[in-house]
């Protein structure tokens, strides 16, 4: 918990008159997180009043809310702290716990953003691909940019423009069948395939090679799985579809237990490991069993009749 030491009053009390009281504090009151006035009065009962500090962040992103499916990460850091015993119901994170709890944070949504069952939906995005250009970078401010995907689930190219306009599917091709391209600098009206290359820039970009080199402006489609956000500050909030509060909540708690040393509570660690299973199996999408033909044989061809 928060450390809380008594410091003897240096700030300035001032009558305002009627019994009404104004107390100024010195800069080295300023750093605590509880503040208790005790007014002893004579022949009346004396009396103690607690006040739990809070930052203008920590105000800001407890108060901050877009409606149903989100909730500050401060909201959420304070929630799991609760939970393994590290805050009172009645305290607010310290400086120093707010932060470490927020790196822990970040690194548990950046860490289900390589989970494919963490992740609620693939959805379709274009991109202008310039003229007689073979390599482009994708990653946020990349010349693709959107955050760096993991995987690519699938791509195409637009043919055709308005309502005549149709996606063309590309394979991404695996780096066995990359490698195996002699001429990678062949060029061709539109491209016929893709290759993602996992690699991490300085900068952060994955790279996607498109083969053979399109000699026109190309619009290219990507299907890339995408993960919620992780928070920015204390007042980010995040915002998540249903079954989310509850895994980030108890999953956190169970993260943050050993950054605090505090022994593993069971019934947290069972719930966070419940709640993520029923979000990945939310997750899930049955995919359709494919057979090479080959296999299951062919209808037989009638040399005479074509057919």
């Amino acid at each position: 918990m928060s450390p809380i030491s008594r410091i003897t009053e240096s700030g300035v009390c001032t009558l305002e008159g009627n019994g009404y009281y104004t107390y100024r504090p010195s800069s080295a009151e300023t750093d605590g997180a509880l503040i208790a006035f005790t007014f002893l009065g004579s022949g009346a009962v004396p009396a103690t009043i607690q006040v739990f500090t809070i930052t203008a962040a920590q105000a800001a992103g407890l108060t901050t809310s877009t409606g149903a499916g989100a909730i500050t990460a401060l909201s959420l850091i304070r929630s799991a702290l609760i939970l393994i015993g590290q805050l009172d119901p009645q305290e607010t994170a310290g400086a120093n716990e707010a932060a470490q709890s927020l790196a822990v944070l970040q690194d548990l949504i950046a860490s289900w953003a390589t989970e494919r069952l963490t992740i609620t939906t693939v959805p379709r995005a274009t991109y202008s691909l310039a003229a007689n250009t073979a390599t482009f970078t994708i990653g946020t401010g990349a010349t693709l940019s959107t955050p760096r995907p993991d995987t690519i689930a699938g791509a195409a190219y637009v043919s055709g423009t308005g309502t005549t306009a149709v996606d063309i599917p590309l394979p991404v091709l695996t780096d066995a069948e990359w490698q195996a391209i002699p001429n990678k600098a062949l060029t061709a009206t539109v491209p016929s395939a893709i290759w993602y290359d996992y690699g991490f820039t300085t900068a952060g970009y994955g790279t996607i090679q498109v083969w053979p080199v399109p000699t026109a402006v190309t619009t290219l489609v990507l299907y890339v799985p995408t993960a919620i956000l992780g928070p920015l500050t204390l007042a980010s909030t995040l915002l998540y579809p249903p079954g989310y509060a509850k895994a980030l909540r108890y999953n956190l708690a169970a993260e943050l237990a050993p950054v605090f040393g505090i022994p593993a509570a069971p019934k947290v660690e069972q719930l966070a490991a419940r709640s993520l299973a029923t979000l990945k199996r939310t997750n899930s999408r049955p995919v359709e069993l494919s057979m090479d033909r080959a296999l299951v044989g062919r209808p037989i061809f009638d040399i005479w009749t074509g057919v």
